[in-house]
């Protein structure tokens, strides 16, 4: 299989998302599941925030069969009001 490239995702995937979400800098974590991406290349995940969160970090890990993969973090992906 060729491998994957930007703006080729039909080569590339399906790929298995795992979403975690934290309402207080990455202390804490819950998990929003597992998904395979869509033909899009997209998976969604719900997210419920409490009310005395004033951000959300965003923890996401991906994978596809021929072994290519990533682990991203990304603190205080928004803020909540």
């Amino acid at each position: 299989m060729p491998p994957c490239l930007p703006g080729r995702l039909h080569r590339c995937g399906p790929f298995t998302v795992q979403a975690w979400a934290s309402h207080d800098g990455g202390k804490n974590w819950t998990a929003l599941g597992t998904r395979t991406t869509d033909r899009a290349g997209q998976a969604r995940f719900d997210i419920r925030t409490p009310r005395d969160a004033k951000a959300v970090t965003l923890r996401v890990k991906a994978g596809d069969a021929q072994g290519n993969s990533v682990d991203q973090t990304i603190t205080d992906a928004w803020h909540v009001r």
